[in-house]
């Protein structure tokens, strides 16, 4: 067993001995450090098979040609610098840590020990073997960007808050592997992925995109009960967050003829609670309308016997979200009053099985609004009764 550094911050082949020192080509039981300081490219074909790696300096790159494969026996160490090939295989038999910014392009990598991540690392063809583990700090992205990449199949452990792991190809949508440790501060970026709404039971999140896709994850955390956040990730994605609790500040709670309490927060984002009398069994988030947007009140506005939800806009639009269950099925603006009128609640008045909409202005003024679905086919201003009065 012998340590040995590549030599010079120069460009060179790992198979030449006078790149390296000593004078001796890494062989399986030989510990190799890349540690030059510079920016320079180690070219390797057609393999290399080394006891243990230390990967440590920004500016090198390790070059696999036509197919080779590194393998490395023991425990690798990637505190900065990349590794390219053309589909070889990284085959890491130890425990990684990757404590620098890391690139792997073009390589399977297989992980039989830990992937330990406290800074930042990707990969652009697929991860597959024993699990990855996040520390504190790590931003872990896998891009799937080469048509044929497996992804990402093994288990991904969150340690900390603050974490973020992203999957932003055109080939990955998400992992395969289950995910656990997820917890409030935590965010997976998924890009290939537009949702408008999740749904969480049993460790199983589904995730349901507008045009009616959808994709579910193995997914756990610390708490006894989940909510989970989706928003835009600002390029066509989806950021996915967590809390034990649906809000910190509710905006407005209100409740459905049936087991389902609706929550807002005041910078948006909504929730369901599913309960059975005072125990909690169920519910999930809902769509993010935005701040200026309020969930004002349920009701069953197409008739399909499920709680749907109004809500109204600072500006005075009056809006309606078909739902099932927490997905969002249909619906859409129905009109604006204008912002003195507000929408104060829900009926069945005029005896059709479908709900209409009871509202007020700042006047006084009790008007209905007579309901199929979103259209509004009847009704009119019923009395005022002063301003001092309010429904």
């Amino acid at each position: 067993m012998s340590a040995i550094r590549w030599a010079t911050a120069q460009n060179g082949n790992w198979g030449v001995a006078a790149n390296w020192s000593p004078m001796t080509v890494p062989g399986i039981s030989d510990d190799v450090t890349i540690d030059a300081y510079g920016t320079y490219t180690i070219s390797i074909a057609p393999y290399a098979f080394v006891r243990t790696l230390d990967l440590n300096d920004t500016g090198a790159t390790l070059a696999l040609a036509g197919g080779a494969d590194l393998i490395v026996a023991g425990d690798a160490t990637f505190s900065g610098g990349q590794i390219t090939g053309n589909q070889g295989t990284l085959l890491l038999e130890g425990n990684t840590t990757v404590n620098g910014p890391t690139v792997i392009q073009g390589l399977l990598i297989n992980n039989e020990g830990n992937l330990t991540i406290s800074s930042y690392f990707r990969s652009d063809f697929g991860v597959t073997g024993a699990r990855i583990i996040l520390d504190p700090g790590a931003v872990a992205e896998f891009s799937g960007a080469i048509p044929g990449s497996p992804g990402v199949d093994e288990p991904i452990v969150f340690t900390a808050a603050g974490e973020l792991v992203k999957f932003d190809g055109p080939i990955i949508e998400g992992p395969s592997g289950p995910i656990s440790g997820f917890q409030l501060g935590d965010r997976i970026d998924l890009a290939g992925t537009t949702a408008v709404t999740a749904t969480y039971s049993s460790g199983n999140l589904t995730l349901y995109e507008a045009s009616g896709g959808s994709l579910q994850l193995a997914i756990t955390t610390p708490y006894p009960t989940n909510f989970f956040g989706v928003s835009p990730d600002g390029n066509g994605g989806t950021i996915l967050t967590v809390s034990p609790t649906p809000l910190s500040n509710p905006d407005l709670p209100w409740q459905s003829d049936g087991n389902s309490i609706f929550l807002q927060s005041d910078s948006g984002p909504a929730a369901i609670w599913t309960v059975s009398g005072t125990a909690f069994v169920g519910g999930g988030s809902l769509p993010n309308p935005g701040a200026s947007w309020h969930a004002t009140a349920p009701g069953d506005f197409n008739g399909d016997g499920r709680s749907d939800i109004l809500l109204q806009n600072d500006s005075g639009q009056v809006a309606i979200w078909e739902m099932n269950g927490t997905r969002l099925i249909g619906g859409g603006n129905v009109a604006n009053p204008g912002p003195s009128w507000h929408a104060m609640g829900v009926g069945d008045y005029n005896g059709d099985g479908r709900s209409d909409i009871l509202l007020q202005s700042s006047s006084g003024d009790v008007a209905i609004w007579e309901m199929n679905g979103t259209s509004i086919i009847g009704g009119g201003v019923i009395a005022n009764p002063g301003p001092d009065w309010h429904v």
